[in-house]
């Protein structure tokens, strides 16, 4: 919610989105349904959450149909804290039920339709939204003086980590027997390609991807020995730039990410973290069948340790599982001046059995984020920084294998921000309130050296 994020939506969007009776519904009356923010004026309700899939989007609609919200604000937005997804499953006469107004194509906003808003604001809207920037964050959207700029003191950091891959890839015609037919037209091809692969009896690394009819990978397709080899049409296989292939235009460098996580996938496979697909995230599971904790520890100038799985038992049957809890994050991957990033979200997952999504995992996630503050949440990227960006120490007596495809950078920090003095701003707090504030686990080293 907007009262509860950190977020200024409502000032905000004042002016962002030419709303000017938007209003915290929140603030009016506690856990206000379906929506956050509200311009009755306009008829507009906006949900403000940090969940972007289409079940949250249905939740919302249902509720705002529920509790006859519509009736003020029938126009519902949605502006999601984190990424929105390309596309969403949405069917408009079901889940609307003729009563909301709702597109999920224009109506669900991130920072990205943020930035586009902004750069073409124009008069009173530019300084509506500057004077909100202002009220709420302290910072003016563009500083007009050189005395508003504060002298540097400390660096802040950024949830993205540089990445680091070939300069190659290859790519080759998918053969007659994968092309799409009135049976298998509703599969995705890559999901035909593995099929394939199974009944041939060969299996395969998931680092590889089908796009525009053509297997795209880093592995070197013109090994044939490779089962991948299989799928492709020997005579079309090509050797490409990869900057030039995610350069094509925006379909090919969505195909290019989906390579990039797949290759992530492959590469945290081999490390005990597994992709949980239907909630999109990647997931710490157990090292070993019957592993009830899981700790990831480093040592180096200091030690780092994370609880990174646990299993609980059922109070009453402590041989049967009560539920699992994993530390998970999602990542996207972003292109800024030909530089690749990843961005890196801590999250949490609760399972019934070590990978389906408990029933009440929305609610545990939920519960569990009110709790952490800013330290926790800073040493959770930090953690999911360093296990990405491990190697392990070569050994005399066995060889040890890095994965080849993907490797990762320290944290990216900003210098120029000014310093902020925590022990002086919490010196007046209580003990319990500052201990509220820590991290229970401890605090991570930027650096494992």
């Amino acid at each position: 919610a907007a009262s509860t994020t950190g977020f200024p939506a409502g000032h905000f969007f004042h002016g962002l989105l030419d709303l000017p009776d938007l209003r915290n519904l929140n603030s009016e009356k506690r856990d206000f349904p379906g929506i956050d923010l509200g311009d009755p004026t306009a008829g507009v309700g906006i949900q403000v959450t940090a969940q972007a899939n289409a079940s949250k989007i249905r939740k919302t609609i249902r509720t705002c149909i529920r509790h006859d919200v519509y009736r003020t604000y029938p126009h519902l937005r949605v502006f999601v804290l984190t990424e929105k997804q390309s596309a969403y499953r949405f069917d408009p006469e079901a889940d609307l039920e003729g009563k909301l107004m709702f597109d999920p194509q224009t109506d669900v906003l991130d920072y990205t339709d943020i930035l586009r808003a902004t750069s073409t604001l124009r008069g009173t809207r530019l300084s509506a939204v500057d004077q909100a920037l202002q009220a709420d964050l302290g910072i003016p959207l563009a500083p007009s003086a050189p005395s508003t700029v504060v002298s540097a003191e400390c660096p802040g950091w950024l949830n993205l980590v540089p990445m680091a891959f070939p300069s190659r890839l290859y790519m080759g015609d998918t053969i007659p027997e994968l092309r799409p037919n009135k049976h298998s037209a509703k599969r995705h091809p890559r999901a035909r390609a593995r099929s394939y692969l199974n009944h041939q009896g060969l299996r395969f690394s998931s680092d590889w991807t089908v796009y525009d009819g053509q297997v795209v990978t880093f592995h070197d397709l013109r090994n044939r020995d490779l089962p991948l080899a299989r799928l492709v049409d020997a005579g079309t296989i090509t050797e490409f730039a990869t900057a030039e292939y995610h350069s094509i235009d925006q379909n090919y460098q969505r195909a290019f990410k989906n390579l990039l996580r797949l290759c992530l996938q492959q590469l945290l496979h081999r490390r005990g973290v597994f992709w949980q697909h239907r909630a999109r995230l990647f997931c710490f599971g157990p090292r070993e069948d019957g592993q009830r904790k899981r700790q990831e520890v480093w040592t180096g100038k200091r030690s780092a340790t994370r609880v990174v799985f646990e299993r609980v038992p059922k109070r009453d049957a402590p041989n049967d599982t009560y539920y699992c809890k994993h530390l998970a994050f999602r990542t996207a991957f972003h292109v800024f001046d030909s530089k690749w990033y990843a961005s890196i979200k801590p999250e949490w997952f609760f399972s019934f059995d070590g990978y389906r999504q408990s029933a009440w995992s929305p609610n545990k996630v939920d519960t569990l984020k009110r709790i952490e503050k800013n330290q926790t949440v800073f040493n959770h990227v930090k953690f999911v920084t360093h296990f990405l960006r491990w190697k392990p120490h070569p050994d005399l007596f066995k060889s040890v294998s890095v994965y080849p495809f993907i490797s990762f950078g320290p944290m990216i920090s900003l210098d120029g921000l000014p310093h902020l003095n925590d022990d002086a701003w919490r010196s007046s707090e209580e003990e319990w309130a500052r201990k509220k504030l820590e991290d229970p686990e401890g605090i991570i080293p930027l650096e494992l050296t």
